[in-house]
């Protein structure tokens, strides 16, 4: 008898729970509505969790350019965005003609100006680890600067010397706060000259990139004597200056044979 009362206690009690189980759960599934957040707070709740240095960095290294503002970027533009100018500068119209010859029609230099002005951070200005842009200052040795945010490099045209000499040029990069500086040295050789070299080189035209050169055609150029090499080399003779301008262009051997 006192077995059956437990279990009709027990049962009883159980009925209880899931009663007041399901009451609870009820009250919620009633009670609940939709949870709203304003966009200017979920901006805030952003911004508040990725303003740190290195998330930063990768949000400005996938920022893009609006359409409108890329559609406007043009070969030699005044007004090409800063990353733009700076391709230019090191890649010319005439150096894309040249390496890319094969390349389909829709691949112009315009269209590839415009591909690096839609993102920014192409060839754009640099940061440390914390995010501050850096500042870079060039001093030759007889005291003249260049600075700024954009020349992480400059091009230095080395005078003609008549003996051996070497230049000094100090970098110094800087974040606004700490600063960092190296030395480089420049050694440029003089070129061997025999005693009639002057009358030799007033005899022979001077090199230039809008006159057409052939095989076996004698330059002066800066002083020293060039002759265009013999088919099929000496067809780079009248392309890419930056690359075959004799005694200057990167590559300028593999047109042209100093004399």
């Amino acid at each position: 008898m006192a077995l059956r009362k437990t279990m009709a206690l027990s049962a009883v009690a159980a009925g209880i729970v899931l009663s007041m189980a399901g009451a609870h759960a009820a009250s919620l599934l009633s009670a609940s509505e939709p949870a709203t957040m304003k966009a200017s707070e979920l901006a805030a709740k952003e911004k508040a969790l990725t303003n740190f240095p290195l998330m930063n960095a990768v949000k400005s290294s996938i920022a893009t350019l609006p359409n409108s503002e890329v559609e406007l970027i043009s070969p030699g533009r005044v007004a090409n965005p800063a990353n733009v100018k700076r391709v230019e500068s090191m890649l010319k119209e005439s150096d894309w003609d040249y390496l890319f010859p094969m390349r389909a029609p829709e691949y112009t230099y315009s269209n590839f100006l415009k591909a690096i002005g839609k993102f920014p951070a192409v060839c754009g200005t640099y940061t440390d680890a914390n995010g501050d842009k850096l500042t870079y200052t060039w001093m030759s040795q007889d005291g003249k600067t260049l600075s700024g945010q954009d020349k992480a490099v400059v091009i230095f045209n080395a005078p003609d010397v008549t003996q051996d000499t070497q230049y000094v040029v100090n970098l110094t990069v800087s974040d606004g706060t700490l600063s960092s500086t190296a030395v480089y040295t420049l050694n440029v050789k003089a070129k061997a000259a025999a005693a009639d070299d002057e009358d030799k080189t007033t005899s022979y035209p001077a090199w230039s990139s809008s006159q057409k050169w052939i095989p076996g055609d004698i330059v002066n150029s800066n002083g020293a004597l060039y002759q265009c090499k013999p088919f099929p080399a000496g067809s780079w003779c009248n392309v890419a200056p930056a690359y075959y301008e004799p005694g200057v262009g990167i590559a300028w051997a593999d047109a042209w044979s100093a004399l």
